[in-house]
C-alpha cells in the first residue's frame, strides 16, 4: 500500500518537473493531489520526527490490517517449554494436594481413584483434544476457548461463558491466597495469616504487569517446583509402600482395614471437588494465542495431559490411598491446617519429621 502510494509521488514529482503539475508561486508547494498522497506516507515514512509521547499514544491504536500479522507474531513469547510444564502440571494445587484430604475421608481410597479415572478419561482427556485441534485450526484466534463461541455459536453465549469464567476465578483466587496463608502457618505458627495473603496477592499482580512474558516464566519455575514435588512424592509413595520406613512392608494394608471404600454419597459428593482439581488444564488451550509455534507446541501440550492425569493424579493418590487410612483423625481438623493435606500426612505417618 505505502509502496503503491510512494509510486504515485513519484509520477506526480515528474509531472511537477514537465509542468504538469501547478506550483504554488508563493510557497513552492504543489496544489492539488500530491498533498494528501504525502500526508498519507508521512505518517510511515522513517523520516518522522514523532515525539515518543506520540509513539506511545499511538501505541495504543489498532494496527493497520497489513501490520496485524508482524504485531501478533512479535507479541508471542510462550515456547515449548513453558507449554510442557502446563500441560503437565498448571493449575495442580489446592484441588489435588489439600482437597482431596477431605475426599479421601468421605469416599475412601478406591472410589477417589475412579472419581478421577472417570473425570479424567471421559471429560477432560476428550475435552482438551477438541479444544487442541480448534486452537491449531484457528492459532491466531484471541480468546482461547471463549473465542471459538463467538465464532461458531455466538456472542451471547460467549459473554455467558465469559461471565461464568470470571465468577470461577472471583472463587479461586481468594481460595488459594487462603490455602497459601494455611501452608505458611503450618510451617511457622508466628506468621500472620492476612500478611500471608497480602504478599502473595502483590506477587499475583506483580506478574500480570509482565504480561505474557512474566506469566511464562512465573508458570515456568512453579510448575517446575511441583512438578518435582509430584514425581518425587510417586517414587516415595512407592519406596515407603513397599517397606522403605520404619513400619516395613504396607501393601494395601489400609484398603483391607479401615477398608477401601465408605458409601456411594460418599463417593458421588467428591465427585466435583475432583472435577475443580482438574481446573487449569485450559491454560494450554487459553495460551494457544500467545505460542510462537502453536501447531507444534499444542500438539505436545495435548498429548501430555494424558500423562498429567496417569502419573500426577491417579498416579499420586494411589499411593495415598495405601498410605493414609481414610478415617484418620488428621486428614480434617487435625492439629494443624495443613495436616489436611494427604501428601503430608502420608509422610508424617511414616516416620517423615514434618516441622
Amino acid at each position: 500500500m505505502i509502496a503503491a502510494k510512494e509510486e504515485k509521488l513519484k509520477k506526480l514529482a515528474d509531472k511537477t518537473v514537465m509542468g504538469e503539475v501547478k506550483v504554488d508561486p508563493k510557497t513552492q508547494n504543489s496544489v492539488g493531489d500530491i498533498d494528501p498522497i504525502i500526508s498519507e506516507i508521512s505518517p510511515y515514512s522513517s523520516d518522522n520526527k514523532s515525539s515518543k509521547f506520540k509513539t506511545f499514544i499511538d501505541g495504543f491504536k489498532p494496527p493497520l490490517p497489513d501490520e496485524k500479522q508482524k504485531v501478533v507474531d512479535e507479541n508471542k513469547y510462550l515456547t515449548t517449554r513453558h507449554l510442557v510444564v502446563i500441560a503437565l502440571t498448571s493449575g495442580t494445587g489446592t484441588g489435588l494436594m489439600v482437597a482431596n484430604g477431605e475426599n479421601l475421608k468421605a469416599s475412601g481410597p478406591l472410589p477417589l481413584l475412579i472419581g478421577y479415572f472417570v473425570l479424567g478419561f471421559f471429560m477432560l482427556i476428550p475435552t482438551m483434544n477438541a479444544a487442541g485441534e480448534l486452537n491449531i485450526a484457528y492459532p491466531n484466534l484471541p480468546g482461547g476457548f471463549a473465542g471459538f463461541f463467538k465464532k461458531f455459536l455466538g456472542p451471547d453465549l460467549t459473554f455467558a461463558l465469559s461471565i461464568n469464567y470470571v465468577f470461577q476465578w472471583a472463587i479461586v483466587i481468594p481460595l488459594e491466597l487462603v490455602t497459601a496463608s494455611m501452608i505458611c502457618k503450618f510451617w511457622n505458627d508466628s506468621f500472620n495469616p492476612d500478611i500471608i495473603v497480602a504478599v502473595f496477592l502483590v506477587v499475583i499482580i506483580v506478574i500480570n504487569c509482565f504480561g505474557v512474558r512474566g506469566y511464562g516464566e512465573a508458570e515456568f519455575v512453579m510448575n517446575t517446583v511441583k512438578l518435582l514435588f509430584l514425581g518425587g512424592f510417586v517414587i516415595f509413595g512407592l519406596a515407603v509402600d513397599l517397606g522403605a520406613s520404619k513400619d516395613g512392608f504396607i501393601g494395601g494394608k489400609y484398603y483391607r482395614d479401615p477398608g477401601m471404600a465408605t458409601t456411594f454419597k460418599g463417593f458421588a459428593s467428591c465427585l466435583a471437588a475432583e472435577a475443580f482439581s482438574f481446573g487449569g488444564t485450559e491454560f494450554i488451550s487459553l495460551s494457544a494465542a500467545e505460542q510462537v509455534n502453536p501447531r507444534k507446541s499444542l500438539k505436545t501440550g495435548i498429548k501430555l495431559v494424558v500423562f498429567r492425569v496417569v502419573v500426577f493424579f491417579l498416579g499420586s493418590l494411589v499411593f495415598v490411598g495405601l498410605l493414609v487410612p481414610y478415617d484418620s483423625p488428621k486428614l480434617m481438623g487435625g492439629d494443624t491446617p495443613a495436616s489436611t493435606s494427604p501428601y503430608v500426612l502420608a509422610a508424617q505417618l511414616h516416620g517423615v519429621k514434618i516441622e
